[in-house]
């Protein structure tokens, strides 16, 4: 299913050609942004969470950060997903 939303967020149903090309070089484009940015930032922090504290780079914060965005998106879109499956029915 999770297969399903992220091809359905690239590729829609009736979507010009164009469209779907479109979708994936800004894709790539914000990844690859997105990835200089991580690699550049690679200095010491100190970072905390709740009684946890740990100087880490900087690298690892973001790259914790990006994939935690990216799982709470496929958790929004499979709730919605199926909101709109129960809602069919």
């Amino acid at each position: 299913m999770v297969k399903k939303i992220l091809a359905k967020g690239i590729y829609q149903r009736g979507a010009p050609a164009e469209m779907k090309k479109t979708k994936i070089v800004i894709l790539w484009i914000i990844s690859l942004l997105l990835l200089l940015f991580i690699v550049q930032n690679t200095a010491q922090v100190r970072a905390r969470f709740f009684w946890f504290t740990a100087d880490v780079p900087v690298i690892v914060l973001l790259v914790f950060a990006a994939t935690g965005g990216f799982i709470c998106g496929i958790l929004v879109a499979l709730a919605i997903e199926s909101r709109a499956t129960e809602s069919k029915q």
